[in-house]
């Protein structure tokens, strides 16, 4: 499939805007932060009730090493996630080594048109060349509305984490649990781990798989970018888990500690759509 920058049309009609209105603004807004974030929340549902299908085959909560095995599949997930990624970093290469003769018209009259047009308005197709590598490319780059996902994308991830956090919570509660213990685990596996924590998670993986889009070392290389990719949200994920049972576990001041520890972490990621919040910036 082709990119618009590939397509002589699409850059035609951004470079004749700017010639119509030299102090005119335009915005580009990628799809693929939102088609990324829809892919992994209708992955993460899946995965859940893999999860909850281990549960109630096993007739007990999964182990860790079955918890591992149930979320194994989220490694190709992350593939997928950064060949999508991978859309922005090839627009701007494109654009920076622009070439007309590398570009495609699918009609022979509206690319004899568009030609016409581009020796009149700038003399010749090298003069075109060099603004779409130069000027333009800079102008696009810098109007891209976002590259990193955004805080709201990521706490509506861990919907699904803290549903399945509730559901414990339930059960335990049915079969008379104190009042402590309730509120430590409320505390520690509901509002530390899934309501802080897990939006983290998703925003260092999406970070990572948006940072090392680009395929390196060939095929296994770029099997291996994912896997890493893998593990390492992996263990961010692990060590949150495991923090919230030895909270809860151990007494309401480890609780309270952790969730202000995981609601600081939080706060510090979230940090710029925080001051948007608060101060209604961009």
């Amino acid at each position: 499939m082709r990119s618009n920058s590939s397509r002589l049309w699409c850059i035609f009609e951004i470079a004749a805007f700017r010639h119509a209105n030299p102090t005119g603004k335009f915005r580009v807004a990628p799809l693929y932060v939102e088609s990324t974030a829809c892919a992994f929340l209708l992955f993460s549902y899946f995965i859940g009730f893999l999860f909850y299908g281990m549960s109630v085959y096993l007739r007990r909560r999964p182990t860790i090493l079955e918890t591992v095995i149930a979320v194994s599949p989220t490694a190709f997930l992350l593939h997928g996630l950064r060949w999508n990624n991978n859309s922005k970093t090839k627009l701007f290469s494109e654009l920076k080594n622009f070439k007309l003769d590398q570009v495609h018209c699918r009609e022979d009259f509206d690319r004899e048109y568009v030609l016409s047009a581009i020796a009149s308005w700038y003399g010749s197709a090298e003069n075109f060349e060099d603004h779409v590598r130069g000027q333009l490319s800079l102008e696009i780059a810098s109007s891209v509305r976002r590259t990193s996902i955004p805080a709201s994308h990521c706490f509506l991830q861990a919907t699904l984490s803290v549903a399945q956090g509730l559901q414990p919570f339930v059960s335990i509660w049915k079969c008379g649990a104190s009042s402590d213990f309730l509120l430590r685990y409320l505390i520690a596996a509901v509002l530390a781990q899934c309501v802080f924590w897990i939006p983290v998670t998703y925003k260092l993986v999406f970070y990572l798989c948006h940072r090392f889009s680009e395929p390196v070392g060939g095929r296994l290389g770029n099997a291996l970018q994912s896997l890493l990719i893998f593990l390492c949200w992996l263990a961010i994920y692990a060590v949150g888990y495991v923090a919230s049972i030895l909270a809860y576990e151990h007494g309401m001041e480890a609780s309270i500690g952790l969730a202000l520890v995981a609601f600081v972490v939080a706060c510090l990621v979230f940090r710029s759509s925080l001051n948007s919040f608060v101060f209604g910036s961009e």
